[in-house]
């Protein structure tokens, strides 16, 4: 793993620097696009916006935006912890582009956050996004590395309620195994070069 220093998520810099990269979001989404869940977008969609930097919010992402370092803290006092937002590079691989945002990272405790705010009811978030964001989850450990991480958790507000679901690294290894994630991640990657390509004429210069 290695740590990128002053990038913070919703960046100008941080838009620029994911542009070329595969982050959480993109692996939950090619696990979507493989049938392991329901996605937001198809992969192409996804790969399109992120190229072509023409992703829009809505009232339910500004939201989260808003909520994030809010719930943060929260779960900081909850679990007696000391989360920061982290951005990390994956060094399991050659290709340096595989990266995760990070919501949250105590490495001292051994624990990743990532922190949701949805306005399902719980089993309709459960049934479905939950479901996606196992694979987001699945992405950010890996990047960290297993040997630095014990726990894993989803913590939020869903409908209003907070909501919280731990995963042991073990439970997430048995749901995908790292070399079959890497295999997904260089598979990923290829279709991101491929796309890029088409829509820019050539590689991303920020690569």
């Amino acid at each position: 793993m290695r740590l990128i220093p002053d990038l913070h998520q919703g960046s100008k810099e941080w838009l620029l620097y994911r542009q070329p990269r595969m982050g959480a979001t993109d692996f939950a989404t090619l696990c979507a696009q493989k049938g392991l869940s329901k996605g937001f977008s198809s992969l192409k969609q996804s790969i399109k916006e992120k190229v072509l930097q023409i992703k829009k919010t809505n009232i339910y992402m500004d939201y989260g935006t808003k909520m994030e370092p809010i719930l943060r803290q929260q779960a900081n006092l909850y679990y007696n912890m000391n989360f920061v937002d982290a951005q990390v590079e994956c060094d399991k691989s050659d290709d340096t582009r595989i990266m995760a945002s990070l919501d949250g990272l105590d490495l001292d405790a051994r624990t990743i956050l990532e922190i949701k705010t949805s306005s399902k009811e719980i089993d309709a978030w459960l049934s479905t996004s939950y479901i996606f964001y196992q694979y987001q989850l699945i992405h950010q450990m890996y990047c960290v590395g297993v040997e630095h991480i014990d726990t894993i958790i989803l913590y939020g507000e869903i409908s209003g309620k907070i909501c919280e679901i731990q995963h042991s690294t073990q439970e997430l290894i048995d749901l995908m195994s790292e070399d079959v994630w890497l295999s997904y991640c260089h598979e990923y990657l290829d279709i991101l070069d491929d796309m890029t390509n088409k829509l820019l004429g050539g590689k991303n210069e920020n690569a």
